[in-house]
């Protein structure tokens, strides 16, 4: 079975060598691979190109979109594919050799599933910043599961790692280049709209190389809260969903406003600590020890997951994931003036 692997990169001199070495080492023999040029500025170009002279006998080819966005890129890519298939990952992901041949035992068991999702791992860390994005940002499927229906809270996939039919992704035109940058989770919404399920794999693996600056990771974290607010604003008419510590999620329909109020966030936990001691100075200490609480959780969460912390980089990791909750609550908030909704 042909599977076309399609590849969008923008100035991605940095890390696509790693994943193009990935393509050359790939042990599944029937798939093309499109690298699709997004209008780079660096040598992105010439690194793809030089690639493809040094590796001939790999059906591999350059196009060229310049019109920016992630989605335009891909959508570009796929009108390119002859295969059956589409799989896609970033120029900043590292597929396991075995990658292809995982997803292509899974492509012809169930006609009912339209996409497949694999597993996304951590790369290479190299300081503090990726560290935290490797422990708090696409975490693995824990369990082979299928879906059937997007709830906000689960059955959305990113295109970093996912395999979707190309009838199935002809008959939705592709991805929704007007939902940017939640173009990944709406394609899944409108899979599961067309009938077909989500399938999440635990193999088929690839390593996603995080960002390592400040600058990246705060505006990472503000797109996905952003995110998070065209989501609710497209597909859940009614809902009003209140995630609370220790209550957990709680979801009611409204018929005069959409509402995603998640209290889980460490940066509302703090918040609500620092309102106790607006409220009675002595309570401030509930700060401090939510700080601790917060710092030991990420030493133990990193045992857990086998991303080893040093007990003084955990205080780092705290501030850092402060950071990363703060700015998806500011995306939330731009995004529900924006679309008009309410998430916070």
């Amino acid at each position: 079975m042909l599977i076309s692997v399609i590849i969008p990169f923008y100035n991605a001199a940095a890390t696509l060598p790693g994943c193009l070495a990935a393509l050359a080492a790939m042990r599944y023999n029937d798939a093309e691979y499109i690298l699709v040029d997004n209008d780079s500025t660096d040598d992105s170009v010439g690194i793809a190109n030089r690639f493809i002279q040094a590796n001939p006998a790999l059906d591999a080819r350059v196009v060229r979109e310049e019109r920016r966005g992630w989605q335009t890129a891909r959508n570009r890519g796929a009108m390119e594919a002859r295969g059956e298939w589409l799989a896609f990952t970033d120029a900043d992901c590292i597929p396991d050799p075995d990658w292809l041949n995982d997803l292509a035992r899974e492509m012809d068991k169930d006609a009912t599933v339209g996409a497949l999702a694999g597993q996304i791992l951590p790369g290479k860390i190299s300081n503090a910043v990726s560290k935290c994005l490797s422990m708090f940002t696409l975490p693995a499927n824990p369990e082979e599961q299928i879906f059937r229906a997007f709830t906000l809270v689960s059955g959305g996939f990113p295109t970093a790692n996912f395999a979707v039919r190309q009838m199935v992704f002809d008959q939705l035109g592709g991805f929704d280049e007007t939902a940017e940058p939640a173009g990944d989770y709406d394609l899944c919404a409108r899979i599961y709209a067309a009938g077909f399920a989500i399938k999440a794999l635990t193999n088929a693996r690839v390593k996603h190389q995080h960002r390592t600056k400040l600058k990246n990771f705060i505006e990472q974290a503000r797109r996905f809260g952003e995110t998070h607010a065209i989501l609710l604003k497209r597909y859940k008419p009614g809902v009003c969903l209140i995630d609370m510590p220790f209550v957990g999620s709680v979801r009611l329909e409204t018929s005069f406003c959409r509402v995603w109020l998640e209290f889980n966030q460490a940066d509302k936990k703090l918040m609500g600590t620092i309102i106790a001691g607006l409220i009675w100075p002595p309570l401030f200490l509930l700060s401090l020890a939510y700080l601790t609480y917060l710092s030991l959780s990420i030493y133990r969460r990193g045992a857990l997951i086998r991303i080893p912390v040093k007990i003084v980089e955990a205080p780092v990791l705290a501030g850092l994931l402060l950071l990363k909750s703060a700015a998806m609550t500011c995306g939330r908030l731009y995004g529900s003036l924006r679309y008009k909704v309410i998430c916070i």
